[in-house]
């Protein structure tokens, strides 16, 4: 159980670290995303807003897991295991139907991955 939490912990802090994301400058920040995949960002406002925003939420999700994890509210443990397992789902069905690199495929394992062990860990931890 110790290994399971100290993963989870693990799993939220890598969320937060997203925070950091948000104040780099667009140039810094489209130079990192360019690493992962051929094609730049464009440096439109939309866009800039919408990344900025998603690694905001990406902060909140790993503030929400840490909470979860600690205080085992098994209400919170079931949506984030949902949140991450439907986010699996969706990875693979966007990776499928845009044809991104095989790296993206990534994003599907580990999100199915950290959705089974928030399942497991609030099976654990509340006894349902």
């Amino acid at each position: 159980m110790k290994a399971l939490t100290f993963v989870l912990y693990l799993s939220s802090a890598l969320f937060m670290l997203s925070a950091v994301f948000i104040f780099l400058p667009w140039s810094t920040l489209n130079a990192w995303m360019a690493f992962f995949a051929p094609v730049a960002y464009p440096e439109t406002p939309l866009v800039q807003y919408t990344v900025k925003i998603f690694f905001l939420i990406m902060f909140w999700i790993g503030v929400q897991l840490a909470v979860a994890v600690a205080r085992r509210y098994p209400v919170m443990l079931l949506t984030l295991a949902g949140l991450f397992l439907s986010a699996a789902i969706l990875c693979l069905a966007l990776g499928w139907t845009y044809d991104v690199p095989r790296f993206f495929y990534l994003d599907a394992l580990s999100s199915a991955a950290l959705g089974i062990l928030v399942m497991v860990y609030r099976v654990r931890a509340t006894g349902n």
